[in-house]
């Protein structure tokens, strides 16, 4: 048998008040799986073999921690019915890896280990207490003892079955993400280096006492940054906000301008619309949790807050895809797009790129042959607009393109939405009024077909405009004939 102990890992749990989509031990400190820096320190101890008992999204779990090997350990899984009952496991695990003490503990709490817990190998059990005088949910048993126990017990009641014959010590929370005061309070003492056991990840540095910015972070020269605050990886700070104190803003994120980050964790992935001021709180994607109030509010408008969602394999294909279609296309019509810029010659328009969660980042050029705006010489009028779309500056299917004076004039949630989209040479706004190009006519109707799109774009919608489009022809025949 081997003489250091297995350790029993207990990753049942759901954060209190937090998003039940993520089980407890995946919650971030200092962007970094709570489960993830219980092993760092457990391994760094030489405890080489760790049972782990899943219940709640199993599956995600073992995508992170995977069989162990990064930390040289080895990592084995169990599946447990009930979350509040995890000792039901027991048995083939003293089957299947025998040792002579267990280390059991808890996947969503670290604590502060006595100087010889983590050496311990004594016969007789020694549990950590809480200064409540609560059960921390880790200790050191003998097998004989975990033997002979109910696997009914719940999970936080094992210490009122195994008598009074133990060694107890009472210690303090390292961290834990059991509620969501516990989560923010973690990763606020992780910045304070209140807690040595744990550290930041390797890809932020400092450049300042207690400001640390990760690789590929983008901050705009007009931030202030109020120490201490945490920048996770490929994040953007957009200019006049203000990050700190005690601000942790996890990887992916974006922190809009005019925005304040105040004793408060923005969650991967997240996006902070203008003006905000993010106190207290932490931001889980469009999910807004105030640690004081507790209760989870979902935030609908997505200018305020929302995902940032990385484009799909299925988003890459698609687009290269229309980029070598109009290349295709471009070489096909090329013979008519001299004749035409020979005869008419161009009319040449700037328009603003999106998307764009600023509004204005940069501009392209859509030059438009002088042919009257007519249905029948509609595609050949905006035919150079291949050009940039063979570019990737314009799409097949997206909104009207508008120039910044368009853009500025747009109201405030239109303005937003608009800017999240892109660019198409092919708008819900022409198909909804006859292919009419006229920018001077119709210019609410239109612009409210291009906010609609805005708001339902997807591959889908796409689809069905571009049906829509190939069909336009047929449909515009048959209306002339009846």
């Amino acid at each position: 048998m081997d003489e250091r102990p297995t350790v029993i890992l207990i990753a049942t749990g759901e954060a209190e008040n937090l998003d039940h989509n993520n089980p407890s031990p995946l919650w971030r400190v200092g962007d970094k799986p709570i489960i993830v820096h219980i092993l760092e320190v457990l391994s760094k101890a030489n405890i080489k073999n760790f049972e782990i008992i899943l219940h709640h999204y199993p599956e995600a779990i073992e995508k992170i921690v995977r069989n162990g090997s990064r930390w040289g350990v080895n990592i084995k899984y169990h599946l447990v019915k009930s979350r509040n009952h995890p000792y039901r496991t027991l048995t083939p695990i003293f089957f299947n890896t025998p040792s002579k003490i267990y280390m059991l503990g808890q996947a969503d709490f670290l604590p502060v280990f006595p100087h010889d817990f983590l050496h311990y190998e004594e016969t007789s059990p020694f549990l950590l207490f809480e200064k409540d005088n609560s059960w921390s949910g880790w200790g050191i048993f003998p097998t004989d003892l975990l033997q002979g126990i109910s696997h009914e017990i719940p999970r936080y009641d094992l210490h009122l079955h195994i008598g009074d014959k133990f060694r107890k010590e009472t210690i303090e929370a390292c961290l834990s993400t059991r509620s969501a005061p516990e989560v923010l309070n973690s990763n606020i003492s992780i910045l304070s280096h209140a807690q040595s056991l744990v550290s930041l990840p390797s890809t932020a540095y400092s450049p300042e006492d207690d400001i640390w910015i990760s690789h590929g972070a983008i901050i705009h020269p007009t931030a202030k940054l109020i120490s201490p605050l945490f920048i996770g990886e490929q994040c953007k700070i957009n200019k006049n906000t203000t990050i700190g104190p005690n601000a942790i803003i996890e990887r992916w994120s974006l922190v809009d301008k005019n925005s304040t980050i105040e004793n408060a964790l923005i969650c991967r992935r997240s996006y902070v619309g203008e003006s905000l001021t993010i106190q207290d709180s932490i931001v889980e994607k469009n999910i807004l949790i105030n640690i004081h109030y507790g209760t989870p509010v979902t935030i609908r408008e997505g200018f305020i807050l929302s995902e940032i969602t990385p484009p799909s394999l299925l988003h890459y294909f698609l687009h290269y895809l229309g980029r070598l279609v109009a290349l295709l296309l471009f070489i096909l019509i090329s013979p008519f797009y001299f004749l035409l810029w020979m005869t008419y010659g161009f009319q040449d328009h700037s328009f603003v790129f999106l998307p764009s969660v600023e509004g204005i980042t940069k501009i392209f050029n859509w030059p438009y042959f002088n042919i009257p705006a007519h249905y029948i010489f509609a595609f050949m009028r905006k035919s150079p607009g291949l050009i940039p779309l063979i570019r990737g500056e314009l799409h097949w299917i997206g909104v009207s393109a508008k120039t910044r004076d368009e853009i500025e004039n747009l109201p405030y949630y239109w303005k937003k939405l608009y800017c999240q989209s892109k660019v198409g040479f092919i708008t819900l706004a022409d198909l909804d009024y006859n292919l009419d190009y006229n920018f001077d006519d119709l210019i609410d109707e239109r612009y409210a077909s291009d906010i609609f799109y805005a708001a339902n774009s997807s591959i889908s919608f796409d689809a069905k405009v571009t049906i829509r489009w190939l069909l336009s022809p047929l449909v515009k025949l048959f209306q002339k004939r009846t």
